[in-house]
């Protein structure tokens, strides 16, 4: 997955649907690999929490299958269900309308010698997934399908080796499954996408399928195997692609208040108009707090500026970085189009301050958070257990649950938030506004700057 995740390629797609992903079980909840995914990605893991005890308890817990969903896609347009460690479903908002994408792995059912339970067992898992699936193509509800994975299923529908030969009841469900809701096999027939041993004989055949409702496979552009991406797997990458488009996550801003022009500011707040009026009763006190907060809101609209937050944003940047990086960029140019010595030293040695100039920002950076960090001992090592106990942080709000309902989406997410952590405010008593006359306001005049120094 390392390298796979490192080509630049697959850091461009949309959707990474994964089987058998690298779980690391020493976290808590269990995480996948994804550092060489730059933080590019949501990662779609089913939260599954550590098994202390006997090793093959954890294993037995480990979810096989995950997706990886690009950061580019507005997080409002997709969610995602968890429904056993074997399947997942990602359900997309696009403009061709909801696509359910099912993410299967089905349990191999390759002969343990001498172990007639296990291959039992991994005979009913394998059954068991396959009625997930008849299950979750029937009750999904509106929208198209596309169901992906590694089936472990030999038919010669899809493959071409002898192996496809074999009878396999299991290849025959999952046609019938497929033929119940139309469902078109994207998947060239006999296209290699897995090569391996089994029982020491090197094996070639097709387990990973992709399929598509009809009306969506109409749209599909390609399906192949990308033999480029394989890395000493034994499964091959496969690329399916869509005429569909996506809605792109829109850009967050925030207030530049390093920047602000506070004289500017202070005389847009002065030129506003006051009303003076007595506060007798809660509408009043509403009212006037609502007037100060859209006075300042007002002023910092008009005289701070803005800037665009991306995912590589660094928070203690500052204007003489901004203004040193436009040189280079700006001297770059002027030596590529020019050619001469002259140009190329100059941009040479800005680009170089353009590096000691960020790594002395980085450092002080560095050093303040350090040092607010480790004011005394304890905190110290309050701060070390933190980082050896924390749990890793997701990247997206996991489905939540009340009683028996369950909040998919990022509106129903965010509406059962906002009603838990912030409750309608109670009913302050204010009975002894009512006919208070408050006096005559005092006029004293403004502190002076002498008078503040002595």
């Amino acid at each position: 997955m390392m390298h796979l995740f490192g080509e630049e390629g697959v850091q461009e797609m949309e959707i990474l649907a994964v089987q058998e992903p690298e779980v690391y079980n020493h976290t808590d909840p269990m995480t996948t690999y994804s550092q060489a995914l730059g933080g590019r990605f949501h990662v779609l893991l089913r939260p599954t929490e550590q098994v202390h005890g006997a090793k093959p308890e954890a294993n037995a817990a480990k979810p096989r299958v995950c997706f990886y969903v690009n950061k580019r896609i507005d997080p409002k347009s997709w969610s995602i269900r968890y429904h056993t460690r074997d399947a997942s479903t990602l359900t997309v908002k696009t403009d061709r309308g909801a696509i359910h994408v099912h993410n299967i792995y089905v349990e191999s059912k390759v002969r343990d010698e001498g172990d007639e339970n296990r291959q039992e067992l991994r005979a009913a898992t394998a059954k068991a997934t396959l009625q997930v699936v008849r299950r979750l193509l029937r009750n999904s509800g509106a929208g198209q399908h596309v169901v992906v994975g590694d089936f472990n299923l030999h038919h010669p529908l899809w493959s071409q080796t002898t192996q496809s030969q074999q009878e396999d009841e299991d290849a025959e469900d999952l046609i019938s499954i497929m033929g119940d809701r139309d469902m078109q096999l994207l998947t060239q027939r006999g296209a290699l996408t897995y090569e391996g041993l089994v029982y020491g004989n090197h094996v070639e055949t097709t387990l990973d399928l992709a399929w598509a409702s009809r009306s969506l496979a109409e749209r599909c552009t390609r399906c192949t195997t990308q033999r480029q991406w394989l890395y000493a797997a034994d499964h091959v990458p496969v690329l399916t692609e869509f005429d569909i488009q996506c809605p792109e996550a829109p850009s967050r801003t925030t207030t530049n208040w390093r920047e602000a022009d506070w004289d500017e500011w202070l005389k847009v707040l002065r030129s506003k108009t006051w009303s003076h009026r007595p506060l007798r009763n809660t509408d009043d006190v509403d009212q006037a707090v609502e007037e100060l907060i859209s006075a300042i809101a007002d002023a910092a609209h008009n005289t701070v500026p803005t800037r665009r937050v991306g995912p590589y944003s660094f928070p203690t940047y500052t204007k003489k970085l901004e203004n040193l990086r436009r040189q280079v960029k700006r001297a770059r140019r002027w030596a590529n189009e020019t050619g001469s010595d002259e140009d190329q030293e100059l941009f040479r040695q800005l680009r170089h301050e353009l590096g000691r100039q960020s790594a002395k920002v980085a450092n002080k950076a560095h050093r303040e958070r350090v040092e607010a960090a480790t004011k005394s001992i304890d905190d110290f090592w309050k701060l070390s257990r933190w980082a050896r106990n924390t749990t890793p942080r997701a990247t997206h709000t996991s489905t939540l649950r009340e009683g028996d309902r369950e909040y998919v989406t990022a509106e129903e997410k965010a509406n059962i938030l906002r009603e838990v952590l912030f409750p309608p405010a109670p009913t302050a008593d204010l009975s002894d506004l009512e006919g208070y006359d408050y006096p005559v306001a005092v006029n004293a005049p403004l502190i002076t700057s002498d008078e503040v120094m002595h």
